[in-house]
């Protein structure tokens, strides 16, 4: 091959090359240029796109996190499952600010705080519930006489 033409015997062999060595029919092939087609959607793509290998990485960070804040080991099981989900489901959020494991933990102790929230609410829903069941006699019927009379 001289001058990057191939030699005789190759074109017998297998025709007219053209470009990058593809075969070429006798005709002329008019060439249109090429234009992606994505939605721009797809091209984003987060740290959180391989959920599994984020999990394995961070799930133990997370974990620990949640069981030194709660101190309870079932609270922190579901709510460290609770963070990978919420996360996974704000991926598109994720604005890169700060590293993937500042993002889960801050995602972890939000849900933290609610959990705390929402167990301070239950509690003390039991004690105005069981203050009026049992007419004031104990002390947690007291407790919710005072909470009554400063709410007034």
């Amino acid at each position: 091959m001289k001058g990057g033409t191939p030699s005789e015997p190759v074109k017998e062999l297998f025709g007219a090359l053209g470009p990058a060595g593809t075969h070429m029919a006798q005709e002329e092939v008019q060439m249109f240029p090429t234009t992606s087609l994505t939605l721009g959607r797809e091209e984003l793509e987060t740290p959180l796109d391989d959920l599994e290998s984020v999990v394995a990485l961070y799930q133990s960070r997370v974990f620990r996190f949640l069981l030194a804040t709660l101190r309870d080991r079932d609270a922190a099981e579901t709510l460290t499952q609770e963070t990978f989900l919420r996360a996974w489901s704000a991926r598109s959020s994720f604005r890169e600010d700060c590293s993937l494991a500042t993002w889960l933990i801050r995602i972890a102790l939000n849900l933290a705080r609610d959990h705390t929230r929402t167990g301070r609410f239950r509690f003390w829903k039991r004690v105005t519930a069981s203050a009026g069941r049992c007419g004031g006699c104990c002390v947690a019927g007291s407790h919710a006489r005072l909470l009554r009379r400063s709410n007034t």
